[in-house]
């Protein structure tokens, strides 16, 4: 009896170990294995401002023009002065990031578009489960009562 004692020990650490394998493959590869996870940034902010500190325009941006479907893009806005220079500004004044996409049904495709965050933050990830010519936009409102500012960035989503 002390025999098979054993071995079943040995067998429940060798199942334990197999398990723990699986989970530690699925954590690095993601679920589906195709479709790794990139760390995006964080802050597209400069570390300080020029002394010309007043926004004239904002620009958005994606790391990627082109995505395969149900890829991820991390798209972000950054703001400049009169000079062309970067400045920080306020996730906070981030209105809205939006989407439009080009020669399609919005609301037919909007269950396979995902865009998150929507509000107050200078980045936001897009994929979609559609090809497609899709436009991201940001609104930012630099102070109430204003216009917003806006720019947008085109992504192309393909098979």
């Amino acid at each position: 009896m002390n025999g098979e004692h054993k071995k079943v020990k040995y067998y429940n650490k060798s199942i334990v170990l197999f398990i723990m394998i699986l989970i530690l493959i699925t954590m690095t590869l993601g679920c589906s294995g195709s479709n790794p996870i990139i760390p995006g940034i964080i802050n597209p902010n400069p570390s300080v401002n020029p002394e010309n500190d007043t926004l004239s325009y904002i620009q958005v941006s994606s790391s990627s023009a082109g995505l395969k479907l149900g890829e991820s893009v991390q798209i972000i806005v950054k703001g400049y002065n009169s000079d062309n220079e970067q400045i920080i500004l306020d996730k906070s004044k981030v209105y809205s990031w939006g989407w439009t996409v080009q020669g399609q049904c919005y609301n037919c495709i909007k269950p396979f578009v995902e865009l998150t965050p929507k509000i107050g933050s200078l980045t936001t990830t897009f994929s979609s489960g559609v090809k497609g010519t899709f436009f991201i936009v940001a609104y930012y409102l630099e102070n109430a009562g204003e216009d917003y500012l806006t720019d947008y960035a085109e992504i192309t989503v393909t098979d």
